[in-house]
């Protein structure tokens, strides 16, 4: 197995903004309105590149009533895999394994 990881950096007040959003159990017409945001919507996305070519984005997705971040992983084919969603944060370890190889991207609050 290889193992292909990647760290992203991103600023604490964005994720915390991230954290607080998933926080949300439900969310209302007017959770959504006061958020500034809309349904079914990305409101967060990164994208990194693996050494092999592959490449990851991840993402803080909304539906109707709630919102999760998740990592999808991608080749020149098309997505190959992603993540559960987790609606506890951006912030951590994000993997996805494929053909034996597992891809990891530590996403990791930017200093300064």
């Amino acid at each position: 197995m290889k193992i292909h990881k990647e760290e992203v950096e991103v600023s604490g007040k964005t994720l915390k903004w991230l954290k607080h959003l998933l926080s949300y159990e439900e969310m209302t017409e007017e959770d959504f309105e006061n958020e500034d945001i809309r349904w079914d919507d990305t409101v967060f996305s990164e994208s990194v590149k693996f050494d092999d070519g592959k490449w990851a984005d991840l993402k803080v997705c909304s539906g109707q009533n709630n919102l999760w971040a998740e990592m999808v992983l991608f080749s020149d084919e098309g997505e190959v895999g992603c993540t559960e969603p987790s609606f506890d944060g951006l912030e951590g370890e994000w993997t996805v394994v494929d053909d034996d190889d597992e891809y990891t991207v530590v996403v990791k609050k930017k200093e300064g």
